[in-house]
């Protein structure tokens, strides 16, 4: 399978979907049944009182707020319709508004980078520009990124509104709503019972024709202080697209002064 002609890393933390391998999911998504949240004046403030306590359960405001770069190693198998990839990918994250990911592949290595209003990509040994809807996804990525969010849920740039209630298996969600202050926005189911969450679901490019993703989550394990997911199921349009599983956290590592810059 050619990838690397047209290849574009989308993140949700331990899972980073290839934007040009999304293309292969078409399945159609059922329509969730869900019970409306309470009054619209209330809905933000029980957004910020639940995610608070996602925030609590997964480690604490402080231990959030004294994460300054963390990196996640995954390996993912990628499956389209007639074969499947294994990739792995470590991602490096400096908040607020850098990333490093490299792709180590059968056919090579490719790595992407964003560095604040910087980005570049270099497959193999060519270096270029990241096209602007690969720059904007990394964006849209970092944006999504669970970490970050907890590192600054209080954030008046952030709207968070208690969207909904929902059972899935038994089990009660609250699921509430991130909206940035540019119109991109994303949905988080979090178990009412360990105040964890159990998935995340936006939607794709516009630009790429993308519907409906999903990211669940499970096998949650403490590291250096944070609950972190090792085991993700990425789905696109409701069909499984990547499974992945974390090989190695790392936080608050000495990066050096020149980790994003173009070498």
């Amino acid at each position: 399978m050619k990838i690397f002609g047209n290849l574009t890393l989308k993140r949700g933390c331990v899972a980073r979907c290839l934007l040009s391998l999304l293309l292969l999911a078409s399945a159609t998504v059922a329509a969730a049944h869900l019970s409306i949240a309470p009054a619209q004046e209330d809905a933000y403030s029980r957004g910020r009182e639940i995610l608070r306590k996602a925030v609590e359960a997964a480690g604490g405001v402080e231990t959030f707020r004294n994460i300054k770069n963390f990196t996640i190693v995954t390996q993912n198998e990628i499956k389209g319709r007639q074969t499947t990839m294994l990739l792995k990918v470590t991602e490096t994250i400096l908040a607020p508004d850098k990333t490093r990911q490299v792709m180590e592949l059968e056919q090579g290595t490719r790595v992407q980078v964003l560095n604040g209003r910087d980005s570049w990509k270099q497959i193999n040994r060519d270096v270029s520009p990241l096209s602007s809807l690969e720059k904007k996804e990394m964006q849209r990525g970092l944006f999504r990124d669970a970490i970050i969010l907890f590192s600054r849920f209080d954030s008046t740039d952030l709207e968070i509104k208690h969207f909904a209630d929902e059972t899935l298996g038994g089990v009660k969600y609250y699921v509430l709503q991130v909206k940035n202050q540019t119109g991109d926005f994303f949905k988080l189911y979090i178990d009412a019972l360990t105040n964890l969450i159990y998935k995340k679901t936006y939607q794709g490019a516009a630009e790429a024709g993308l519907a409906t993703l999903e990211e669940v989550y499970s096998d949650y394990k403490k590291v250096e202080g944070i609950q972190i997911p090792y085991h993700t199921i990425v789905r696109a349009n409701g069909r499984q697209f990547i499974e992945a599983v974390v090989l190695e956290v790392r936080i608050n590592t000495d990066l050096g002064g020149e980790f994003f810059y173009r070498k």
